[in-house]
């Protein structure tokens, strides 16, 4: 993903993150799906559950914060 306004930035980092979370698309969402799927536990998933608490998207927190509930259970 290009991220607006990031440059040469880890694309894991939590600003390319909440960039790949607010205008993401779905190949975007595929990758970090996969991410979350292989380490629910992780540093990502954590990412992402700590920006989703913080900044309400409509939907969009929602849908991951409950993601990764569900990952945790399975894991």
């Amino acid at each position: 993903m290009k991220h607006r306004h990031l440059t040469g930035v880890d694309p894991w980092s939590p600003a390319a993150i909440d960039d790949m979370l607010d205008r993401g698309l779905r190949d975007d969402w595929v990758a970090l799906r996969d991410r979350i799927d292989g380490d629910p536990f992780g540093e990502i998933a954590d990412t992402v559950k700590r920006l989703c608490a913080a900044t309400h998207r409509y939907g969009t927190s929602f849908l991951w914060t409950r993601y990764i509930d569900e990952a945790r259970k399975d894991g």
